[in-house]
């Protein structure tokens, strides 16, 4: 069985307050499972949220959202979601080759004082 998320834990991650989640659930039909009066989501659930949250950043309102998950199905929040999720990980990438460069030029630098 894999990890659950609360909506809380979701709505720390994408900064997202938590009203807002239940209002794209009950706009856009997403659901999650209820467990000692708390909802919880697992990673796909997670991934929907992060898939609208990429869609409105690009523009799109719930309705368009709404209409698109009607012609293409969730499979178009998912996809989204891994666009998003492939951009922060080759800005993370990026920010690291910085600072690599950075340790570099000091250590090159450091070298030449001798």
């Amino acid at each position: 069985m894999g990890k659950y998320y609360s909506l809380q834990e979701i709505s720390g991650k994408l900064k997202v307050p938590e009203y807002t989640l239940r209002y794209w659930m009950r706009t856009l039909g997403i659901s999650g499972r209820k467990r000692h009066n708390r909802l919880y989501f697992d990673d796909r659930g997670v991934r929907y949220f992060i898939g609208i949250k990429t869609l409105i950043e690009k523009g799109y309102n719930l309705n368009s959202i709404k209409s698109l998950i009607k012609d293409e199905g969730r499979s178009v929040l998912l996809r989204s979601a891994e666009y998003s999720l492939s951009e922060d990980i080759q800005k993370e990438v990026s920010e690291a080759l910085d600072i690599l460069n950075k340790i570099k030029k000091i250590l090159h630098e450091g070298r030449n004082v001798y």
